[in-house]
C-alpha cells in the first residue's frame, strides 16, 4: 500500500472539498439575505 502518498492526496483532497463546500454555502446564504433585504 502507497500509505505516504495516497494518505497526503486524500487528506488534501478533503480539505479542497470541505472548502469548496463552505466557499459555496457562503455565498448561497449571502445571495439569500442579499435577495431578502435588497429586493423587496
Amino acid at each position: 500500500m502507497f500509505k505516504s502518498k495516497s494518505g497526503i492526496f486524500m487528506e488534501w483532497f478533503k480539505i479542497i472539498i470541505s472548502l469548496k463546500i463552505d466557499f459555496y454555502q457562503l455565498i448561497f446564504y449571502n445571495s439569500l439575505i442579499f435577495d431578502k433585504f435588497f429586493k423587496k
